[in-house]
């Protein structure tokens, strides 16, 4: 499985890039991670193909547990998607662009990771973090030793 994920920033601090690094290589194991810092979405629109899922993390109450986050990405695992597209920090307005390709209303998906309002770095790390968890509760690993 290929995660592109997007981030509505220039750059992240460096400690939510280290630890961004440290997930993503023990995620490598299972799955390829890649980070967007950027405004725009030029880069989602170059690589989008039909059909992929797009996430649009958005802050709100009703969040995924680890065990429901797991199932979800084994649910798309087993539909056959290989690359899921998630997106941070993004206003509305910026996203209507992303409506001029093809299909792309019918894969944009709604997702919340956390009820508080967090910075778009801290929210990355969250979510690369329980992509890793996800994936050891898939494989039956323990998380906590």
């Amino acid at each position: 499985m290929n995660y592109h994920i997007f981030c509505n920033t220039r750059s992240l601090p460096h400690n939510c890039s280290d630890a961004i690094g440290e997930y993503t290589k023990r995620l490598s194991a299972y799955c390829n991670t890649e980070l967007h810092c950027t405004e725009y979405l030029n880069d989602l629109i170059r690589i989008y193909k039909t059909g992929q899922p797009v996430f649009w993390i958005q802050p709100g109450i009703s969040t995924y547990s680890s065990e429901d986050f797991s199932n979800m990405i084994d649910t798309l695992q087993q539909q056959g998607n290989s690359t899921v597209h998630i997106l941070i920090g993004y206003k509305p307005d910026l996203l209507t662009r992303l409506y001029t390709i093809p299909d792309i209303d019918q894969s944009l998906q709604y997702m919340r990771m956390t009820g508080f309002q967090l910075s778009d770095s801290t929210i990355a790390l969250l979510l690369v973090e329980q992509i890793y968890r996800a994936y050891t509760i898939l494989h039956g690993k323990t998380y906590h030793k």
